[in-house]
């Protein structure tokens, strides 16, 4: 928490995961609707390369995510969600390199629901978009305050 305001502090899990949350609304809407045919390929090659990272260390898998997470974001083509984004990411990066014990069961943990993510994109479904994003958020919410 920050002293002088009773806030958390900049860099924590809950203040890392509202930004996410909060950016997550537009992405979630205006990706599918904004996202062009490049935006797709670079979508899909990064999909691909998460998957491939499942069989690599947590770093290179953490990382793969993050691209992923990038292209998403790019997708939007909001100048203002890149530059946050491209803030925030090495603090999410660091958070969740020693987060993903979680793959022991999994290597491949969230899968789905980036596949899915990526598909509502392509489909140029915001709702959808908005939904799993909604969802993965969450899920990522609570495993980084459990932490």
């Amino acid at each position: 928490m920050s002293p002088a305001h009773g806030h958390p502090s900049p860099g924590s899990a809950s203040t890392n995961t509202d930004t996410c949350t909060c950016a997550g609304t537009d992405v979630g809407t205006g990706g599918p609707a904004r996202r062009t045919e490049a935006d797709l390929v670079t979508l899909d090659a990064a999909l691909a390369a998460r998957h491939a990272a499942g069989g690599a260390d947590d770093t290179a898998f953490v990382d793969a995510d993050i691209a992923l997470h990038t292209a998403v974001v790019a997708a939007a083509h909001n100048p203002v969600l890149d530059d946050l984004f491209t803030q925030f990411a090495p603090v999410l990066r660091e958070q969740l390199v020693g987060l993903f014990d979680i793959r022991a069961e999994d290597p491949n943990q969230g899968y789905d629901s980036h596949a899915a993510l990526v598909r509502a994109v392509r489909d140029g479904d915001p709702e959808a978009a908005g939904r799993v994003l909604a969802a993965e958020l969450e899920a990522t919410r609570s495993r980084l305050l459990a932490d």
